[in-house]
């Protein structure tokens, strides 16, 4: 006789739910469990029996730690000990439990398709729809597990169990809650694939009735002890009469009983024959996916079971009642609503971000606070063919390219006389002259460049001399005509004023700005004059002052990137890569905008920590929401895990069924998620930040913001998800106490 498992001094303690305290001891000091044939283990209540059969399948833990102990497994694929459960290989074990342990809210079909995807079998119908047929329940296999009757659901946990065709079948009380009929037949079907396939059935049976007429091997479990032939091997009922079987089962020594059974079988289980069977009908599951990628199984499953009724034609369905379904059925999940809050948080977070950085990005490169000025003293001269050196210099320095003009001269005029156009134009001086603060600028100046483009686009591109003018410009001419009527030349010309500039009067008509003229550091001024128009008037007016005259003080724009290097050239500061390429006792830098840029980085700074905290909290409030849900569906599903870890299930087929079930509740939360942020965008981009702020700021709100914000709540979703899996998994290596009602 050949065994497929064998078993030396080997233990296990467990509890006896029935006396509802204390641990027991179950010991084994030889065991033979033979390759073919159905042994029945027997017993009373609490003595052991499934304790046995889960150390004999890997389902417990054998924790008794004997010297020499031997678990041995024996199969076609070679021999491996059982002692630790990861040596089991998939399709070695099949179970039937006392309870079906089946998901409810999916086709009854596809209880058994799954264990079929873990075993890497082929998933063929016919398979299925003969065992079925055997069984009986052919034409429930389509219907909603949770409406089967609990004969047809322990009818379908047996198809589940033998459609792998395992080496083993482990029964723990498979019939305890089916009527005789029933009962009788479901053995008979397990007796007629055990003598077919010449496979072992190791069955724990209170029912001697079944026992008597179905096993061909027995062993007994009293108080702990398994009793047995003294070789390890089990009792031996095949050439035994029912009453002598009757007897080893239960123990007794009675010779004979003289009824063994209040149900007969009568002929239609004597003289059932074993037929094959190929299915006809066309399976009606949904069948749109490969079948042999269990992941994509999963995704079907889980979609069944979030959407469908229960059965494959749940598109069949009215209109309204299907859209209903796909809107509501995923958000009656707490997970679901998890999910979308935290896309719908993270969109407005990271929006907030980038509409942080894009308002600091254009401070930093507002010509306001990306220059400085300087001036000198001595005998260096702020002349054009000077500043053109220093320039090429900086550039060298600081890494600039030598197009972009950085270096500007300005001239400033604390009390320019300027009064209003007479008779004689302005050949003459009139009496009444005011002064006001006048600047000369180069046009090509940053600083004043986006002045003058936006005067341009309100008033024309005029070809005349011109001046900018503040509107206090007007204000002061009103009130030098002392009440009298004031008038400009005409409502197209608009204002005109002469300027004196070296004794002669030039004639410049006013382009008006309601903003004071900037300039270096906090000084302001009423007029500023193009430098082309100034150079023009002081060669008409004396052009050998002309040759001479020079820049007042001088800008020089920067970046990010060049600030420290052209700060560097004028003066040693702490990092400097090199020394200053100019002298300190020349030149005298107004650095209040420089210290104003610093301000303005350190405030950027602590805005992007804030966000980067704000953003972060997030994430971790998140991920312990996300963690708590996880873990409570988990539990939830905790015996459907450990069944498919007791048919081998890997922990990545334990990720696919748990991830496959999320990724369908983040679809649907990811499109209503989607459209709130829409609405976002739409509230607050359109209507009050373009309406009310004006500002030309990025707050973000668009497509980018959401996808980043989507794939960090999945990549959160998936990490914790796994996580869940992996503790569970690791903390239960075996499963019996999930599974086994002791």
């Amino acid at each position: 006789m050949s065994y497929v498992i064998e078993a030396e001094r080997i233990g296990c303690v467990y509890r006896d739910k029935s006396k509802h305290s204390g641990e027991f001891e179950l010991s084994v000091k030889k065991l033979k469990i033979p390759t073919t044939g159905i042994t029945a283990i027997t017993g009373s209540s609490g003595s052991g029996k499934s304790t046995l059969l889960g150390v004999l399948s890997g389902l417990r833990a054998e924790n008794i730690n004997n010297t020499h102990r031997l678990l041995q497994f024996t199969g076609l694929t070679g021999e491996y000990s059982l002692l630790e459960p990861e040596n089991i290989q998939t399709g070695h074990f099949g179970f039937v439990f006392q309870d079906a342990q089946l998901l409810k809210n999916i086709p009854a079909k596809l209880n058994a398709q799954m264990i079929l995807q873990i075993s890497k079998e082929e998933s063929d119908n016919s398979i299925l729809d003969f065992l079925a047929h055997e069984l009986e329940i052919s034409d429930t296999l389509t219907n909603k597990t949770s409406s089967l009757s609990g004969g047809e659901a322990q009818r379908l946990a047996c198809v589940r169990a033998l459609s792998i065709n395992p080496q083993i079948l482990i029964c723990d009380e498979p019939t305890s809650s089916l009527d005789d009929r029933t009962g009788y037949l479901l053995m008979q079907v397990i007796k007629n694939w055990a003598d077919r396939e010449k496979k072992c059935v190791l069955w724990v049976t209170h029912n001697l009735h079944q026992a008597v007429d179905f096993a061909d091997y027995a062993i007994r479990v009293e108080n702990g002890k398994v009793l047995c032939e003294p070789s390890g091997n089990p009792f031996n009922l095949s050439l035994k009469s029912k009453s002598e079987r009757r007897a080893i089962l239960d123990g007794s020594s009675v010779a004979a009983t003289p009824s063994l059974t209040n149900f007969d079988i009568g002929e239609e289980f004597q003289h059932k024959k074993v037929v094959s069977f190929s299915s006809s009908k066309q399976d009606r599951i949904i069948d749109f996916i490969n079948e042999k990628d269990f992941f994509l199984f999963c995704m079907k499953m889980s979609f069944l079971e979030i959407y469908g009724n229960g059965k494959s034609n749940i598109f069949n369905q009215p209109l309204v009642q299907l859209i209903l379904r796909f809107l509501f059925a995923a958000f009656s999940r707490s997970i679901t609503w998890a999910i979308c809050l935290g896309i719908v948080v993270l969109f407005c977070l990271l929006s907030l971000w980038g509409a942080s950085r894009s308002y600091f990005e254009l401070e930093f490169e507002s010509p306001q606070v990306s220059h400085f000025t300087f001036f000198t003293q001595g005998n260096f001269d702020l002349t054009i063919k000077n500043l053109k050196n220093l320039e090429k210099n900086l550039a060298q320095a600081s890494g600039i390219h030598r197009n972009d003009k950085f270096v500007f001269g300005r001239r400033e005029f604390g009390l320019q006389d300027v009064w209003l156009p007479n008779e004689t134009g302005c050949s003459g001086k009139s009496k009444q002259i005011s002064n006001a603060p006048m600047m000369v600028f180069n046009e090509k100046e940053p600083l004043f460049l986006e002045l003058s483009n936006s005067i341009a686009e309100h008033q024309g591109d005029w070809s005349e001399p011109y001046v900018m003018g503040s509107d206090l410009v007007e204000s002061l001419f009103k009130k030098q005509s002392k009440g009298q009527e004031y008038t400009k030349s005409s409502e197209e010309e608009g204002l005109s004023i002469c300027v004196d500039i070296h004794g002669v009067g030039f004639k410049f008509h006013v382009r008006e700005t309601k903003k004071l003229i900037p300039g270096g550091s906090d000084r302001n001024f009423f007029i500023a004059m193009p430098e082309r128009f100034y150079r023009d008037a002081l060669l008409e007016a004396s052009p050998d002052i002309f040759m001479e005259t020079t820049f007042h003080y001088s800008a020089v724009y920067f970046n990010q990137q060049t600030r420290k290097s052209i700060l560097c050239a004028f003066e040693p500061l702490p990092g400097c890569a090199a020394s200053p390429i100019v002298s300190s006792d020349v030149f005298r830098l107004n650095k209040d905008v420089v210290k104003q840029v610093d301000k303005l980085m350190a405030t950027s700074q602590v805005a992007t920590l804030i966000l980067a905290m704000l953003i972060l909290s997030f994430c971790a409030v998140v991920s312990m929401s996300t963690t708590l849900a996880v873990s409570s569906f988990v539990r939830s599903r905790e015996q459907t895990l450990a069944l498919l870890k007791a048919f081998r299930a890997n922990t990545i087929n334990l990720h696919s069924v748990l991830n496959a079930y999320t990724l369908i509740l983040y679809a649907n939360a990811i499109l209503f998620a989607g459209l709130i942020c829409f609405f976002i965008q739409f509230a607050l981009a359109h209507l009050l930040f373009e309406g009310f702020v004006g500002l030309p700021i990025d707050f973000g709100l668009g497509l980018m913001d959401f996808f980043y914000a989507s794939s960090l709540v999945l990549a959160i979703l998936l990490f914790c998800s796994i996580g869940v899996t992996i503790v569970w998994n690791r903390g239960n290596r075996y499963v019996g106490t999930i599974l086994q009602s002791v």
